[in-house]
């Protein structure tokens, strides 16, 4: 019952008061006094008064204490709580109070005031923001319910009913519902189907494509991103990549901002996928992802930032041209984190823009104070630590810390294709600095070679850039 009151705001709480007070809701004396008690200590409601001992002591003075009484109590508050809440909803102007009063009116054949009401709700669902699967079902509802009225008019005309309402037009709006449900559920089910290796079955997932033929590119921005999400889980075409980047920029009011953020992981992913193949050109794709994220407030959730976020953007914002920004970022950005994660955060992304301008001495600082939580941030991590060890000439201590660095590859949490790119990094790592120490330019062109021709690991380009350096 407190964790229901907790939530109420200070006009609801005193329109309870106001509801208790009303003899059609409430005829007990004892919760109006039951309230009374317990009204000074909203919104908190943090009080040893709120005990119930205490509390029965005020309402039934001398009296032994019963905890069946006062469950009833309670109990009989809550109830009065959960019919207030529906009656307060249904003097809003919103589908479903709209619904209902339609549905009544219609019951009673009050045909007018049931048309009247669906008019009126025509006006609500017409301003009705964000098109989510509620926006959907209740238009489907309305459609629905306007096909009712039309039907009980013409009653024994029905050629001049099928003239006068397009009777598909419910169905498509709970198609569309369909849609948007499916889509946000079979998006999540082919992520995990990635990472525990299952498949799901190829012709419901055709089926729901060609459902969406009927829907998509045809005004309605949220069925468009959703499916562009979904094909690209499904398929990893560049051309679904493009198409949902399209509308996520475009940044179209009616989109839910979760479905917006759905938007942007799934973009940045496909970019972080693209760069671990080794295609540069998706270091610039991922930066304005990220840019238009921040400058549009997709990257925090009220006053707190995803430290996720804020670490994959230093990690990409330093391996950029845009390493200004990225810094920028970092700084003016700190105070969203959560406390305990703040400091650990911040030294790993000043420690990525500080390699990048070559402050090699004072980024290993950072990074060796940095104790990020997450496994393949500390791998991450990890990598830059080796690196400041070669640009400094710490050949002894790198040699350690690629000696460290290999337990990671057993690691269950790793997937096959991070624990390939990681092994192939110590591998190179390895190569490197004892060429580095011992020059031969023949093994030099051999393992630039090697290098180029691999599909894609982590700090890739540095590698070309530090081999290109000691050949020449």
């Amino acid at each position: 019952m407190i964790s229901l009151f907790k939530s109420f705001n200070a006009n609801e709480f005193k329109a309870f008061d106001d509801f208790l007070l009303s003899p059609y809701f409430n005829q007990s004396d004892k919760l109006v006094k039951f309230f009374r008690l317990i009204k000074p200590h909203f919104p908190l409601f943090e009080s040893d008064k709120l005990e119930k001992e205490k509390l029965y002591k005020a309402l039934h003075g001398k009296s032994p204490y019963s905890d069946s009484t006062m469950r009833e109590l309670i109990s009989e508050m809550f109830k009065l709580s959960g019919v207030f809440l529906a009656h307060n909803n249904l003097k809003q102007n919103n589908p479903e109070a709209g619904l209902i009063r339609y549905e009544w009116f219609f019951s009673r054949q009050l045909e007018k005031l049931a048309e009247a009401e669906m008019q009126s709700l025509k006006v609500v669902l017409d301003s009705y923001s964000p098109h989510d699967a509620g926006y959907y079902r209740h238009r489907w509802l309305s459609d629905r319910h306007q096909f009712e009225i039309m039907a009980s008019r013409f009653i024994g005309s029905e050629y001049k009913l099928l003239q006068e309402l397009n009777l598909f037009e419910h169905v498509h709006s709970l198609n569309r519902e369909y849609l948007v449900n499916s889509f946000t559920q079979y998006t999540y089910l082919l992520a995990l189907a990635r990472i525990y290796k299952f498949t799901l079955n190829p012709e419901r997932l055709g089926e729901l494509h060609v459902m969406a033929q009927h829907y998509i590119d045809k005004g309605d921005t949220v069925i468009d991103i959703l499916y562009n999400i979904f094909q690209l889980n499904r398929t990893d075409e560049a051309k679904y990549y493009y198409g949902l980047k399209e509308k996520f920029l475009a940044d179209d009011m009616i989109v839910p901002k979760i479905i917006m953020l759905e938007a942007g992981i799934a973009l940045e992913n496909y970019c972080s996928k693209k760069l671990r193949d080794g295609e540069d050109s998706f270091s610039r794709e991922v930066m304005e992802i990220y840019r238009f994220e921040v400058e549009h407030n997709y990257a925090r959730e009220d006053e707190n930032l995803n430290q996720v976020f804020y670490l994959n953007v230093a990690i990409r914002g330093a391996e950029s041209d845009y390493v200004d920004w990225t810094s920028d970022f970092i700084e003016s950005h700190k105070k969203f984190l959560s406390p305990e994660l703040q400091e650990d955060s911040y030294s790993f992304a000043k420690a990525h823009v500080l390699f990048a301008r070559k402050n090699y001495l004072e980024a290993l600082r950072l990074a060796l104070t940095s104790k990020v939580p997450f496994f393949v941030s500390k791998i991450i991590l990890r990598n830059l630590i080796a690196r400041a060890h070669y640009e400094l000439g710490m050949l002894d201590e790198l040699e350690v810390e690629l000696y460290a660095h290999r337990h990671h590859i057993k690691d269950e949490k790793l997937t096959e294709e991070r624990r390939d790119h990681l092994e192939t990094f110590i591998t190179v790592m390895k190569q490197l600095a004892e060429l580095k120490g011992n020059y031969n330019r023949g093994k030099l062109i051999n393992l630039s070679r090697q290098v180029d021709g691999h599909k894609g690991f982590a700090n890739k380009k540095w590698f070309q850039e530090k081999i290109k350096e000691l050949i020449k």
